[in-house]
């Protein structure tokens, strides 16, 4: 095919989500192509479909291994490339900079590709820059910038009427509104990317808008509506195999689960997260998945496994230099020492990480905080002055989870409060206090979404188990196509059902030999691959022929070839079948050429009694025992090239079985090593 034709079917490969079929046939191209300074930025956008499509894969271990490919092409040969493509290439580098925490390196990556172009001729460009520094900013927790930048790729996409990139925009902006809050915004954005990714058909943003508008109303305390959400989002991903979103999705899945007091269900949803956002190589999110883990730990009381998990997300994060996350260890880990009664060392850590988000005007994250600040002071004694900073804290939680809404943070800081009040002997408000947390807890986890909840997990149960039984049943498959291809028919349908000592004994049978004349002088002639490549294509013939006539291949070793007939499957007409067999071998040898230069090969063929069966407890093999064999293996190694020797023996069960006499040549006495003198024959070709 041309680049051009190329182009075309990498692109349909993409439409039709074939991801991991496109980076095989991109890898091949970019591994067999003759590459110079002509055909420089065919090169380049090779790589960018490659990049892409691990990109879509959420594979980040590849895309980083890409990006590294084309940092070290553009490092030498830039001047080659056209400035649209450099800016291409430039823009993936800074995707994987920024998503390992390399922000230097990674911002100016993107201010060398918006120096190349100009934004009003490729707008596309210019907005996926702009999408990427919102990327930046937000992982630093600078969710104003990171606001502005979003802004302003929509302003970029919008000139080029880009359905899926306007998409993109809103998602990212109702990412925004969530974080800062405005949880009403953050709707109507995700509905407007949602209209965009249909009428784009870009599943996988869809998965995206289904999850995160998920997040919207679980902080809404709307179950119900979450966990419908977040179905919508799994059923995409499973369609599609969009595996980092599917991890995501059983993340929040479980923290509803977890908001439920489903603690051990929760778990299984975040250990799934675990294992696909590992295999993928996505270390931030493994930590937030830690972080969830050590939660579910935390409230089945088991803070042994909780402090294992928060410290492995705080290395993560510390690694990285995530001070957003590493503050949320923080609080995850002052809530723990609180329930340790270390209530010194939980105000360091409780403090350190809402002056940070203070600092950040991340408001939202201060709710849990001063949440439990609030249960760190009622530890302290009645006449102890700190327990009146308790009521102060939680007063000024509840202030600011009422003002965004967060209706599970106002059931939990009411139960708090409540429990405060009785202790300071104020019933009264103490009342008041636990019928509101009554009521909000009817209305967030009523039976209705429990039901929902229960139901959803059961089917994902089911799912799971179907999934295994597939599984099953593809490895059962798999088996039984590797026993045939190793083993007899016959032997491997045995083995199947459960035979585990195969040993058959067979008065009769017809065992042949042969061997390449002189194979180890040839071979000092080729590489060891175009040796292999050689003898596969020569004995697939041997394979052609035996399956004609009904011959059961043993094994090959080297340039010989060892068969059989008469077992495992008996046939009266075995040395019938043999005979022709061999002939047939003989004829197409003749024609047969090593790189141009015919072989000649030495035949022996051998009837009588063996025994055989499998050996081997995992690699199996079907092979022969016997007299007969070696018989027929020296009669082979006495043979004279393209002559098939067989023994007297052979000769009178092919008489029984042909009803006429065979026409072969005596050769006289042939001494058999470990055998002595036999009357030998060669068998006469028709």
């Amino acid at each position: 095919m041309t680049n051009q034709e190329l182009e075309i079917h990498f692109k349909q490969l993409l439409a039709e989500y074939r991801f991991t079929q496109l980076a095989d046939e991109v890898s091949e191209l970019l591994n067999t192509t003759q590459w110079n300074k002509d055909n420089l930025d065919w090169r380049m956008q090779c790589f960018q479909f490659y990049f892409e499509a691990y990109q879509r894969l959420a594979d980040s271990k590849n895309m980083a291994r890409i990006a590294s490919q084309m940092q070290l092409i553009i490092e030498e040969l830039d001047s080659g490339i056209s400035a649209e493509m450099l800016c291409k290439t430039l823009i993936s580098i800074a995707t994987v900079k920024i998503s390992q925490y390399e922000f230097v390196e990674g911002k100016q990556s993107i201010d060398k590709a918006t120096d190349l172009i100009d934004s009003d001729k490729f707008p596309d460009l210019a907005g996926k820059a702009h999408i990427l520094l919102g990327s930046m900013y937000y992982q630093q927790g600078e969710y104003e910038k990171a606001e502005k930048e979003y802004e302003n790729s929509l302003f970029h996409f919008l000139k080029s009427n880009n359905a899926g990139n306007i998409g993109t925009s809103h998602v990212y902006l109702g990412m925004m509104k969530f974080e800062l809050g405005n949880y009403e915004d953050s709707l109507k954005q995700y509905r407007m990317g949602e209209l965009y990714y249909i009428e784009a058909d870009n599943q996988a943003g869809l998965s995206s808008i289904y999850n995160n508008a998920g997040n919207v109303y679980k902080e809404l305390a709307d179950f119900s509506s979450a966990l419908t959400s977040y179905q919508k989002g799994l059923d995409i991903c499973m369609k599609i195999n969009r595996k980092s979103t599917m991890a995501t999705l059983f993340i929040n899945m479980g923290s509803i689960q977890f908001a439920l007091e489903y603690y051990e269900n929760a778990n299984e949803y975040f250990e799934q997260a675990v294992k696909i956002h590992d295999e993928l190589g996505n270390e931030s999110l493994v930590g937030h998945c830690y972080i969830n883990l050590g939660s579910s730990y935390f409230m089945m009381k088991d803070y042994e496994q909780a402090e294992i998990h928060y410290n492995l997300a705080l290395k993560i994060f510390s690694d990285k230099d995530d001070e957003v996350n590493m503050m949320s260890c923080y609080t995850s880990i002052g809530e723990l020492l609180i329930a340790r009664s270390e209530y010194e060392q939980a105000f360091e850590y409780l403090s350190k990480a809402l002056d940070f988000f203070t600092s950040k005007q991340q408001y939202s994250r201060r709710i849990n905080i001063l949440h439990s600040l609030g249960l760190l002071f009622s530890k302290y004694g009645e006449a102890d002055p700190k327990k009146e900073k308790a009521l102060d804290y939680l007063q000024k939680a509840m202030e600011a989870a009422s003002k965004e809404q967060r209706k599970m943070d106002m059931m939990r800081i009411y139960k708090s409060m409540s429990g405060l009040y009785a202790e300071l002997f104020s019933w009264e408000n103490a009342y008041k206090a636990y019928d509101m947390y009554h009521s909000l807890n009817n209305e967030i986890v009523g039976n209705t979404v429990r039901n929902q909840a229960e139901t959803i997990d059961r089917n994902r149960r089911l799912a799971e188990y179907e999934k295994m039984h597939q599984i099953e049943k593809a490895a059962a498959a798999e088996q039984k196509k590797l026993l045939i291809n190793l083993l007899p028919n016959d032997i491997a349908e045995r083995m199947l059902k459960g035979e585990s000592r195969i040993a058959d004994e067979e008065e009769s049978v017809s065992i042949f030999f042969s061997d390449i004349i002189g194979f180890t002088a040839i071979a000092k002639h080729y590489s060891p691959a175009n040796l292999l490549s050689e003898l596969d294509e020569y004995f697939s013939i041997y394979d052609t022929l035996a399956s004609k006539h009904g011959i059961e291949k043993i094994k090959t070793i080297g340039d010989a070839y060892m068969a059989v007939c008469g077992i495992p499957k008996k046939v009266e007409d075995h040395a019938l079948r043999m005979a022709n067999f061999a002939k047939d071998i003989v004829i197409a040898t003749k024609d047969f050429t090593f790189n141009g230069h015919h072989i000649e090969i030495r035949i022996g063929i051998h009837s009588g009694p063996v025994i055989a069966g499998v050996i081997g407890l995992q690699k199996f093999a079907y092979d022969l025992w016997g007299d007969a064999v070696n018989i027929a293996s020296r009669l082979e190694s006495t043979g004279k090239p393209n002559a098939i020797h067989v023994s007297g023996d052979f000769l009178e069960a092919l008489k029984k079985q042909s009803g006429r006499e065979p026409k072969a040549l005596s050769i006289g006495s042939t001494e058999l090593k470990n055998r002595g003198i036999m009357e030998t024959y060669l068998l006469q070709m028709d």
